[in-house]
């Protein structure tokens, strides 16, 4: 007799970029970021992504725009440093989960690419910081 399944459901994951600009409200609900029209948890992201082409599109646009991504992992990499964080960290659902719930589109580098090519490419760049400080 075969054991019944314990584990709890997965949840679907949201990957629509709408849902970069609602929020959940009360009763299921979900309010756009930019007007606080809300709109029912059956809503579909279609509707959503209609809103915001209709009343938001400038403001969507200016937000997708200003995400550099070589900047974001310079910084990420200095972090790493400073803070002497292991790059295992990069591999964790939720740091995964935590980064997109900022920027959608971004994929975390994995600890091979941040190791072999983020980290030497920032230590170059504070060697030549430093030299140029020094002269």
């Amino acid at each position: 007799m075969q054991e019944p399944d314990h584990s709890p459901t997965k949840k679907a994951r949201r990957t629509s970029r709408v849902w970069t600009f609602f929020r959940k409200g009360g009763e299921g609900e979900r309010h756009c970021n930019f007007c606080s029209q809300s709109y029912s948890s059956s809503t579909s992201t279609g509707i959503l992504q209609t809103h915001l082409d209709s009343k938001h599109s400038t403001a969507v646009q200016e937000i997708q725009l200003s995400f550099n991504q070589e900047e974001s992992e310079k910084l990420l990499t200095q972090c790493f440093l400073i803070h002497n964080i292991t790059p295992t960290f990069l591999d964790c659902p939720v740091t995964r989960r935590w980064i997109q719930s900022l920027q959608i589109d971004y994929s975390l580098p994995g600890r091979t690419t941040f190791s072999t090519v983020l980290v030497p490419r920032e230590l170059e760049a504070l060697k030549t910081t430093q030299h140029e400080k020094e002269n």
